[in-house]
């Protein structure tokens, strides 16, 4: 195998990975380093090399080398804190820096632009492996990168919609369809492309999919994973995005509908931990504000419920993990489960789920701009059970899916894009990969 050589700026230094060394030419010389799959350290690891491992600059530095993300956060003119380069924007279809509410900055688009986009604005993988790979079998989704022609399928998707259950999706679908005025090829139904997993759903209605994500932590994760791959493969150009749901609210009513402007656990934290190779690592959870500010300025003044901002607690359990008392165990009194209650109100917290964290957190990792909006089916601080009639849940779970339904109408509107072309089906590049692909996929424990 011919070894990998991967090259990138950063602060005007060329960085030059080729197998496990890493080269970086700083002020006319070379530094020598081992090479750290962790973009983000590379220069870290860099910049610690004792002069001694200097050498003059050689033709090994090749501008024509492949390119590879790093930080470029020293090299923002922002002069915000330190929380303010860590929160910065993503990238979008905005050229300019965004300020916060506190008046600060966030770190300029320009200069991570590259950590997770290809100049055409291309998902870029945060993972060196994948290109080395004979093909990416996509195994929960039942594709594969060289079994189906990804771009062809996938190239034109704008908006990943995500929610728990397959019928809701599937619903959410038709929805989409009807608002934006996509129309299917005469003879053709709405196709489950997934459907050989038997794990998740998803429906393509032109640039929008709307993909089934299970329940908790685990599984959403599972599905992230697959989906930023599938953009990437797909060369979809700045991916938006959503989960929509349910939730317990915390002092609203059934019905409520809350936009997350902040995450945290079980314990408070604003990040998501993941044990990596025996150690635990921590990714920050957070939302893109604009997102959330654009939904929240759509919601409409003569809608029948409310819609509000504000925390959402991710749990990793439906009974003891929230609190609740009516589970097959329960070693705390109704007065202890109040209290608690009552410290997340005061804390900000407006709604309970349980998938909202590793959503924040691998779309931030991503570079993706990700918003989440729910549905309460009951006020927390007046009971533990869901007791709302079928049909009245039923209309209720619509709420969400209106008011991302019009983000998505209003931004097709705005680009002219309401229209769509034939994107979409299921094409296959090689017959035999897609057997196997799907073999693979039925098979589960």
């Amino acid at each position: 195998m011919t070894s990998l050589t991967r090259t990138t700026l950063y602060n005007n230094t060329l960085v030059e990975c080729t197998d496990n060394i890493a080269y970086v030419c700083l002020h006319n010389e070379i530094r020598k380093d081992t090479f750290i799959y962790d973009p983000g350290k590379i220069v870290q690891q860099l910049h610690q090399i004792p002069s001694t491992e200097h050498k003059s600059v050689t033709s090994e530095c090749k501008s024509d080398s492949f390119i590879i993300p790093l930080r470029m956060q020293d090299n923002c003119n922002n002069k915000g804190s330190d929380e303010d380069h860590d929160n910065f924007y993503h990238y979008s279809d905005y050229d300019e820096c965004e300020g916060n509410e506190n008046g600060g900055a966030y770190q300029c688009k320009k200069c991570n632009v590259a950590q997770f986009r290809y100049p055409d604005g291309t998902v870029r993988l945060r993972n060196p492996h994948i290109e080395l790979m004979d093909q990416d079998i996509l195994y929960h989704l039942a594709l594969g990168s060289e079994s189906h022609d990804l771009v062809e399928m996938f190239g034109d998707v704008k908006f990943i919609c995500m929610g728990g259950t397959p019928k809701r999706m599937e619903s959410f679908a038709y929805y989409i369809m009807k608002e934006i005025g996509h129309k299917l090829p005469t003879g053709t139904t709405l196709q489950d492309i997934s459907q050989y997993s038997y794990r998740y759903s998803m429906y393509k209605v032109g640039p929008v999919l709307s993909v089934s994500h299970g329940m908790g932590v685990p599984s959403i994760g599972i599905l992230l994973h697959e989906v930023i791959k599938l953009m990437y493969h797909a060369k979809a150009k700045d991916p938006i995005f959503f989960r929509i749901g349910t939730c317990g609210g915390i002092g609203l009513e059934g019905g409520t509908v809350v936009i997350s402007d902040d995450v945290v656990d079980e314990m408070g934290n604003h990040y998501y931990e993941v044990p990596m190779l025996g150690k635990p690592v921590r990714r920050p959870a957070k939302l893109d504000r604009r997102l959330v500010r654009e939904l929240r300025a759509l919601a409409d003044p003569e809608d029948p419920y409310e819609t509000t901002t504000g925390t959402t607690m991710c749990a990793n359990d439906f009974y003891e993990g929230q609190g609740r008392t009516d589970g097959a165990f329960c070693d705390y009194t109704e007065a202890e489960k109040m209290t608690y209650l009552t410290q997340l109100q005061s804390n900000g917290v407006k709604n309970i789920e349980m998938e909202v964290v590793p959503f924040a957190a691998l779309t931030h990792h991503a570079g993706i701009k990700a918003a989440v909006v729910c549905v309460t089916l009951l006020d927390r601080m007046k009971g533990d059970q869901v007791c709302a009639p079928k049909e009245v849940m039923n209309e209720w779970q619509i709420r969400p899916q209106k008011l991302v339904g019009r983000y998505i109408k209003r931004y097709l509107q705005t680009k002219g894009r309401i229209s769509f072309d034939g994107h979409g089906s299921m094409a296959v590049k090689s017959p035999r990969r897609f057997k196997l692909v799907q073999q693979e996929s039925e098979t589960f424990d």
